[in-house]
């Protein structure tokens, strides 16, 4: 499978980690919530024109920190390096973020939201990607637990 067709395949999932409506992808991308819809649902392909801008469009979209290490660690595993992550990996990644999807919408803080990317799959890049992911992952540990402290302060 191309890249182009491994992102189309978990368009839905990006799409929901960046809570976006598909109205909204379809504009941001430039094209009609039908071509859009089409896309998630396997109807039409991507063009590699359309691909390229979907892509642009996640690389410069206004992402929090934790909603961009999500999707920047779903593309990696999902689309741009899949051959490094077994089976196990990539399906505990898309279970991991399906939830994060689904969580945005309630009062979940955003706490737990990266304490629980970090926890989950921060061990699978870890894994992976040797000393520079776990420097990441380490970072994001720490953050965690200064927010977590910090908060135990205000109360």
């Amino acid at each position: 499978m191309t890249r182009r067709q491994l992102f189309q395949n978990n368009l839905r999932l990006i799409r929901g980690i960046a809570d976006w409506q598909s109205q909204k992808a379809a504009e941001m991308i430039g094209v009609s919530r039908q071509t859009y819809s089409a896309w998630e649902n396997g109807a039409s392909n991507m063009t590699r024109t359309q691909y390229y801008a979907a892509r642009w469009v996640l690389e410069k979209a206004p992402f929090d920190e934790i909603k961009r290490k999500i999707i920047d660690d779903v593309l990696r595993a999902l689309v741009d390096e899949p051959e490094k992550f077994t089976d196990e990996q990539k399906k505990n990644i898309k279970e991991e973020a399906k939830m994060i999807a689904s969580v945005q919408k309630t009062d979940i803080s955003q706490e737990f939201i990266k304490h629980n990317w970090a926890m989950t799959v921060g061990k699978i890049f870890v894994a992976i990607g040797g000393v520079a992911s776990a420097a990441v992952f380490g970072s994001l540990a720490s953050d965690i637990a200064l927010d977590m402290l910090d908060s135990f302060g205000d109360k």
